[in-house]
C-alpha cells in the first residue's frame, strides 16, 4: 500500500512528525555542511526543500503520480511537478544534488527508478536517499507514512544503491525514538538518537545514505591484448616510406 499525500501533510504537522523533521533536517545539515546551490526533490520532500529554499537554493519538486500534490498559497513556491517514477522530465546530467525520500519504498521498479537518478545526476553528483529500515520499529507502524511501502536491511539498501553505479559515501542511521513515543522520550529525542547510533544502529527506524556519481576510466595496461589486435585488424599499418638517394 502506498502513502498519500494528505497522509504525510498530517504527518508532519504532528509533533512526532515535528521532532522526526528536526532529527532528519539535522542530519542532512551534517552531511551537506554547505548548501547545494540546486537541488532537487523527489517523491514528498517538500518540508525539506522548504528549508533549502529559504536558505537560497533553487529547488525543484518532482511527485510521483500515485503520490499525489497539494495546493501551495502563501508560500513563496518553487517548480512542483508531477512525474512517473521511471521516468523524470529532466535533462540528461543536469542535476548536482537530489534527495529522495517516501518513493524508493513505493516505486514499482527499484532498478529502473535507480537508473533515472543515476542519468539525471552529473558526474561527481550527491544524491541522498531516506529509507524505512526493515528491523526498525518505525517499518512496523502503520500509524506514520514509514510503515507503508517495502522497508529495507542495510545490506538490501547497500547492495541495491551499489548495483545501479554509486559510490555510497555515508551510511547515517536515524529515528531511534518510538513513532508513539511519550513526552519524556519526544523531549529527550537527542540523548536516545545519540544513544542510539552508538549502541543500536541495526534498529534505527531509518537509513540516510548519502551516495555520489563516479564516473571511472579504466587505466591503460588493464585494457586486454585482444582489444589491441583487434585495433590493428581495423586500422591497416601504414606503409613504409622508401628514399631514394
Amino acid at each position: 500500500m502506498s502513502v498519500q499525500i494528505i497522509e504525510l501533510l498530517y504527518f508532519y504537522r504532528s509533533q512526532i512528525g515535528k521532532i522526526a523533521f528536526n532529527i532528519l533536517l539535522d542530519k542532512i545539515q551534517n552531511l551537506w555542511t554547505k548548501p547545494p546551490e540546486k537541488l532537487c526533490g523527489i517523491g514528498y520532500t517538500d518540508h525539506i526543500l522548504d528549508y533549502y529554499h529559504s536558505q537560497a537554493t533553487r529547488c525543484m519538486a518532482l511527485t510521483p503520480s500515485f503520490l499525489g500534490v497539494y495546493a501551495r498559497s502563501g508560500i513563496e513556491s518553487y517548480p512542483t511537478i508531477i512525474i512517473d517514477d521511471m521516468h523524470f522530465p529532466i535533462n540528461y546530467e543536469s542535476q548536482s544534488h537530489i534527495l529522495c525520500m517516501h518513493i524508493l519504498e513505493h516505486t514499482s521498479s527499484q532498478e529502473r527508478f535507480l537508473h533515472s537518478i543515476y542519468n539525471s545526476l552529473k558526474p561527481e553528483g550527491e544524491v541522498i536517499f531516506i529509507v524505512s529500515n526493515r528491523r526498525g520499529n518505525w517499518a512496523r507502524n502503520e500509524n506514520t507514512p514509514f510503515g507503508s511501502g517495502r522497508p529495507y536491511t542495510r545490506k538490501q539498501l547497500t547492495s541495491l544503491i551499489t548495483q545501479a553505479g554509486f559510490i555510497i559515501n555515508d551510511f547515517v542511521p536515524a529515528l531511534f525514538i518510538s513513532p508513539e513515543a511519550s513526552r519524556f522520550m519526544q523531549y529527550n529525542c537527542d540523548i536516545f538518537e545519540l544513544f542510539g547510533q552508538i549502541f543500536l544502529s541495526r534498529y534505527s527506524g531509518l537509513h540516510i545514505v548519502r551516495a555520489i556519481k563516479r564516473i571511472y576510466v579504466a587505466p591503460l595496461s588493464t585494457i586486454r591484448q585482444d582489444t589491441f589486435d583487434l585495433i590493428k585488424d581495423i586500422i591497416p599499418t601504414p606503409n613504409p616510406i622508401t628514399v631514394r638517394h
